[in-house]
């Protein structure tokens, strides 16, 4: 990120969106880039992730929400209101982390699709998932393929079209 930006430069919002589907890239969930957005922040500015991962036991996603906790003084976790079923196994998370916190428990969408966010207590989630199931996140150690381990299995029996081919020689 700080490459041919002024050494001044700050930001009301940084979206962070790199992330293809299940192909997440390690160096920019870490504690480390964490602390270089919020270096750049404007006061009352916000990191925005959008985050696919498991809806039952989201590994990753709390993993990296509780990295952003030692960068951010708020971190918060959101879902789509209609996304939550009992049938999905992955869905997607808008993750804020900010130096205060949003003041609404819903945010509806005014333009395209008709949506409702909720926020989900972050405290609460981890607890449901376990801490001990949770990663601090570094640039020594992220490793993220192992924490989204069910999303994968699932995406490859839902799409038998993306799954790899094996070829006897």
């Amino acid at each position: 990120m700080p490459q041919g930006l002024v050494d001044d430069a700050r930001f009301d919002a940084v979206f962070g969106d790199a992330f293809q589907d299940i192909s997440i890239p390690q160096h920019l969930v870490t504690h480390e880039f964490n602390e270089l957005v919020a270096s750049r922040l404007k006061p009352g500015g916000v990191y925005v992730l959008n985050v696919v991962d498991a809806l039952p036991t989201p590994r990753f996603m709390l993993s990296l929400a509780q990295t952003l906790n030692a960068a951010f003084r708020s971190v918060e976790l959101w879902i789509d209101r209609d996304n939550v079923l009992p049938i999905e196994i992955r869905t997607t998370w808008i993750v804020l982390a900010s130096d205060r916190e949003t003041p609404s428990d819903t945010l509806e969408a005014e333009y395209g699709f008709g949506r409702e966010w909720v926020r989900l207590p972050l405290d609460r989630m981890i607890s449901a998932v376990g801490s001990d199931r949770l990663v601090f996140l570094t640039d020594d150690f992220a490793p993220v393929d192992r924490l989204l381990g069910p999303v994968p299995i699932w995406l490859a029996q839902q799409r038998p079209d993306r799954r790899p081919t094996t070829h006897r020689v």
